[in-house]
């Protein structure tokens, strides 16, 4: 029997809820009258609370003929309730007070979300449970939310990760859901009589009993008392479907795609069974880091010694409960897209090496050591939400017991050498799809994808193919593959050096101990980990003083990298990352993670950036750099235009074309970069962070060695602060789209602001307003926002919107935003709701960092700007003494005549839609004098 809570509601109190050993939040797991069950976690020292509820309803549900329905469903449940009826009231509620809200729709689960700061959570709740309740489906809304839909398709139309998506879902088994097209757009969702098909979908999809929820906050007797809000969704006791079709079609065994980008690899995919078969026996985690191991012996050490591969990753995609496809993706260097066959037999070879050695239980106990580690010692998300919306989507999607949601993608479970060995069974040729991406087989694709126009061609694998797998399978295994050593960096000392302090004040978050003039020590005081990181910053001034340096610094450490490699995996799979990239001035080597061996790999990074070049990879990371070089011309323009901006205001920043130029006009030679590499060695002068579970002693220890290893002196040549060339006056920057086959055209303003505390507090008002303006109602497109943008040493507010109509359109409707609506809201503002706005600013500034590793890389970045450590105090207290008048003065003055603003557009080179501006030149807001002419 289960105890009783109020009003029936049940308490699950069968089995401890797992949860890592850091962990002092506490849990209960509740079942409510109408089956629904429901996670509650309570941390009595959080300042924001969240909730996510996830119902197993997904794109597999779709009708054929409707694709996209659940996705259609997912944007309208947020339109309004029977409870709440105005359509933006939810997310007005929730952005005034500090919050975010999102949601998503995946295969089999849709996911809402949303995090608040604690006094507001109750009321959150309230609304965001009557989606699920009473939603209204408002049809005046359907048709907005169709271009809604439809935007967000046509976004991703030249990502090729989807087009690619898209391929792999069309061409596999047709008695499967995975087939579907899961967006939708307005081509699939604009049919008659949608929205009572809609109805009928959520009728036949939306109840209790397929619903998991997640409540995080504050005090657990609040969390009690608000899951009783969802004992009133319906329930209707509808079935979770079991899938046990073929996902593949064996007529489908070979895909060849075309790309946008200069993107090459090649997958091999094996139809396996589900989770609900090999989930005990955590088959995915032991397989999928075997065939993925980088270490000598590995299939990737092989390929990247002939010069073929980038990379190798392996995992199962559990795409249902009984099914799946283990996955194994090998990056192709050019020369590497001539050899996949080569790639493939090499592949079935490893595999033989496998069968042949048989399960090992050593190798089984170490990961599942590691893993364990990595569980006790989790970091908490940055964002509560991701961590609600995560936990309801395992407890949804697995339909696990409570006790596991917390530890279910976390920990490996038992070793069973029988299930192993079976699995290795599944591995053959004839149960295989290749699917091969790479510009070169273009004239090879005679097919399109209706959706995104993707160029591809589908066959069966050639009978020759086959026999050549079979025989790699058959073979006995070459000494080349052989399997991993013991891994030498899994830490065995997690003694806390450093007492956890409370109530620190939001002056001492970021703000490190300065022992020396280039060395800072930030001991941890708040989280109680054995962890840490050591950031070494080697100072140069020719390290991006021009666009030539910079990408000789960006080669020369990709080089650095890339020879790191053979000790650098076993850390990182011991929980020891290191990086080594450029700074804007100078090379940064950062390790981080379990501070027991963390110096040690510290100290082998500094023999690797005293190594010789291997003539062979300069040319193959060359080769490498040019690629990721040219890939970029593909991503989405909202991706890249902070670029933009940056390269006007701060210092040795540079566009992508200036990047491509330089690299076209003169090539990179071996002797520029050895000689570059040599110079930044040898005259460098540094800049050392030792953060978390370190003693005073050690980062003095720690710092010494930097200085011995790089005879560099201690007080010569200090690091500098790294600035920004303020704006003068207004501007617009105009640039054309690099991918020709873009359509959408995407504005960023920006407006600069000496008094950067104000523009931070107006950014966080407008957030809501500007997006309800641009998306919702003028229905620009799916990316619309509003921030507070802070460079080196200047800031300012922005607005940014990707969109199909003309730049200059969506220019005109952000002035019209700014001078017309917005200069509205501040005019009619009374005092009571801007101090809601100041209350919510103050709980969203105030939170303390997550994690030590977020913060660590806080405390770096503030040592290296201009910024003092007090920015987020200086923030609050403005928020708490600055008058309504005044921020409507101030409003007026951001955007009067002599405003310092800067508009970059990137625009597409094919003909944009207008939109139907009304003539709204020359009005002004009631109180103020700002002109619609800026």
């Amino acid at each position: 029997m289960l105890p009783h809570l109020r009003n029936g509601l049940k308490l699950a109190m069968e089995t401890p809820i797992v949860k890592p050993r850091l962990d002092s939040r506490d849990y209960k797991s509740v079942r409510l009258g109408n089956r629904l069950e429901a996670l509650l976690v309570a941390d009595k020292t959080t300042t924001m609370s969240s909730a996510s509820l996830a119902v197993h309803a997904g794109y597999y549900d779709d009708p054929e003929d409707l694709p996209g329905l659940a996705h259609f469903c997912e944007h309208l449940m947020f339109l309004g309730t029977k409870k709440y009826p105005r359509e933006n009231e939810y997310k007005q509620f929730i952005l005034t007070n500090s919050g975010a809200s999102n949601a998503f729709t995946s295969t089999q689960i849709t996911n809402y979300h949303f995090q608040i700061k604690n006094s507001a959570f109750q009321e959150a709740v309230d609304r965001f449970a009557q989606f699920f309740i009473e939603p209204l489906f408002d049809p005046d809304c359907k048709d907005r939310e169709i271009n809604a839909v439809n935007s967000e398709h046509e976004k991703n139309t030249q990502l090729d990760s989807r087009r690619i998506l898209h391929v792999s879902r069309l061409t596999g088994s047709k008695e499967h859901p995975h087939h579907k097209f899961s967006t939708g757009s307005k081509h699939t969702l604009d049919k008659p009589g949608v929205r009572d098909r809609l109805l009928e979908f959520h009728k036949n999809q939306y109840c209790a009993s397929k619903m998991r929820l997640v409540l995080m906050g504050r005090d657990m007797g609040e969390l009690e008392n608000l899951v009783q809000v969802f004992e009133d969704i319906p329930n209707k006791n509808l079935p979770i479907p079991v899938l046990k079709q073929p996902m593949l079609d064996p007529r489908n065994s070979f895909l060849q795609i075309v790309p946008l980008s200069e993107k090459r690899f090649v997958k091999y995919e094996f139809e396996v069974p589900g989770w609900r078969q090999l989930g005990e026996y955590s088959v995915n985690s032991y397989y999928a880091q075997l065939v993925g191991h980088e270490s000598p012996g590995s299939l990737y050490w092989y390929l990247k010694q002939k010069g073929w591969a980038d990379s190798v990753s392996a995992h199962i995609n559990y795409l249902s409960s009984e099914g799946g496809l283990f996955s194994v993706t090998v990056n192709l260097t050019t020369e590497g897209a001539q050899h996949t066959e080569e790639i493939g037999a090499a592949l079935f070879e490893y595999l033989a090496m496998l069968r042949a050695e048989g399960p090992q239980k050593w190798f089984f106990d170490e990961s599942k050591d590691i893993c364990q580690l990595f569980f006790d010692f989790k970091e908490t998300p940055t964002q509560i939400m991701s961590e609600a919306s995560a936990l309801s989507a395992t407890f949804a999607n697995k339909q696990c017991a409570a006790s596991e949601v917390v530890s279910y993608n976390h920990l490996m479970k038992t070793y069973n050498a029988e299930v192993l060995e079976e699995f290795l069974t599944r591995l053959t040729p004839d149960n295989l799809r290749v699917t091969l991406v790479a510009p070169e087989v273009k004239d090879k694709c005679d097919l399109t994808e209706q959706h995104c126009g993707t160029k591809y061609s589908v066959s069966q694998l050639k009978k020759e193919t086959v026999d050549k797998f079979s025989e790699a399978l058959k073979s006995s295994f070459p000494k080349r593959f052989h399997l991993p050593q013991k891994n030498p960096y899994i830490a065995e000392e997690f003694t806390i050096l450093n007492e956890k302090k409370e109530d620190i004040p939001l002056t001492e978050h970021y703000k490190p101990k300065t022992l020396s003039p280039t060395l800072s020590y930030f001991p941890d005081h708040m989280f109680e980990t054995p962890k840490g990181m050591i950031i070494v910053g080697l100072n140069h001034p020719n390290t991006s003083d021009t666009v030539r340096n910079s990408l000789l610094t960006r080669l020369a450490c990709s080089l650095w990298s890339d020879a790191a490699e053979k000790y650098s995996y076993d850390a990182a799979s011991a929980g020891l990352g290191l990086s080594i990239h450029r700074g804007t001035y100078g090379v940064i080597v950062q390790v981080a993670g379990f501070n027991d061996k963390l110096s040690v790999l510290l100290d082998q990074s500094y023999e690797t950036l005293k190594s010789d070049i291997d003539p062979g990879r300069f040319s193959l990371r060359l080769e490498r750099l040019k690629r990721a070089l040219s890939n970029a011309k593909f991503n989405s323009s909202f991706q890249i235009i902070d670029e933009y901006l940056s390269a006007e205001v701060d210092e040795q920043q540079f566009t992508l074309e200036e990047r491509l130029a330089s690299i076209e006009e003169k090539e990179i030679t071996l002797e520029e970069v050895r000689a570059h590499m040599a110079k930044i060695i040898s005259e460098c002068s540094p800049r050392v962070l030792v953060s978390g579970n370190f003693s005073e002693s050690k980062a003095h220890e720690i710092h010494g060695r930097v200085i011995e290893e790089f005879k560099c002196g201690d007080v010569l040549n200090l690091p500098q602060k790294l600035i920004s060339t303020p704006l003068y006056g207004s501007k617009i920057a105009a640039r054309p789209s690099l991918n020709v086959d873009n359509a959408d055209n995407c504005v960023l303003y920006y407006f600069e602001s000496t008094q950067v505390e104000k523009a931070r507090l107006l950014a966080y008002i407008i957030k809501e307003p500007a997006f309800t303006f641009l998306r919702t109602k003028k229905q620009l497109g799916y990316v619309a926002r509003a921030g507070f943008e802070r460079n080196f040493s200047t800031g300012g507010l922005s607005l940014l919107t990707q969109s199909a109509y003309h730049a200059d359109d969506v220019k005109a409707l952000m002035d019209e935003f700014l001078t017309v609506h917005m200069a509205a809201i501040m005019e009619k503002m009374t005092v009571e709701e801007f101090e809601k706005y100041t209350a919510g600013f103050i709980a969203q500034v105030s939170k303390p960092p997550k994690s030590l590793m977020v913060q660590s890389r806080h405390v770096w970045s503030k040592l290296c700007n201009s910024w003092g450590f007090n920015v987020d105090a200086e923030a609050i207290e403005l928020a708490k003494t600055v008058s309504l008048e005044e921020m409507k003065q101030f409003y007026n003055e951001l955007f009067d005549t002599d405003k310092r603003s800067l508009c970059v557009q990137i625009n597409t080179s094919k003909e944009s839609k207008r939109y139907d501006l009304e003539d709204k030149k020359g009005r002004t807001n009631k109180g103020g004098h700002i002109s619609a002419n800026i």
